[in-house]
């Protein structure tokens, strides 16, 4: 918590709900740190190259360590609680149905985040396979978009059960190495 405290803590906030000082004046907001859970891969990435299109920067003046400690921090954050989204079979086919028409074009068919419209879009689509939002963040953002991202609002588009079943089958991505 000490090294989240003196580096991070200004923009996520002192426990890390992206209400931190200076998270008013950044767009793309900081993230809430309590919405996903973060792969070791999703961390490493973010910890060296920062997030293009945003405010957060690498961390390469950091010990290994210290970047270590925060991972575990990020880590501990997360809803881990929230039981696995159990899809019956049909479920599991309309949302894929619906995840290829509406979302693969940025997140990739497989949601990795590398679908064929992600290269332009800053910062990049999440990529499912190495992050697990929780399903209300899940469903919070297909109802409300993400300011200062391309990901608009889809509740005009898509009804409460799709968004419902979208937001559960992200989860089902989730890959960690």
């Amino acid at each position: 918590g000490e090294v989240f405290a003196r580096n991070c803590a200004g923009c996520h906030g002192p426990k890390g709900q992206g209400d931190g000082p200076a998270a008013g004046a950044l767009l793309p907001r900081p993230r809430d740190l309590h919405t996903a859970f973060f792969s070791d891969r999703a961390l490493s990435e973010v910890f060296w190259n920062g997030v293009k299109g945003s405010a957060m920067h690498g961390w390469h003046d950091l010990s290994t360590s210290d970047l270590r400690a925060l991972a575990v921090f990020a880590q501990s954050l997360a809803d881990t609680k929230e039981p696995e989204a159990e899809l019956t079979k049909a479920e599991l086919e309309q949302a894929r149905s619906l995840f290829t028409k509406n979302c693969a074009a940025c997140h990739g068919a497989e949601g990795g985040g590398a679908g064929y419209a992600a290269g332009a879009i800053a910062p990049a689509p999440t990529a499912f396979q190495l992050i697990r939002p929780t399903r209300k963040h899940a469903e919070q953002v297909l109802d409300l978009g993400s300011p200062g991202t391309a990901m608009t609002p889809w509740k005009d588009r898509l009804s409460a059960t799709e968004r419902r079943l979208l937001a559960a089958y992200v989860q089902t991505l989730f890959r960690p190495e």
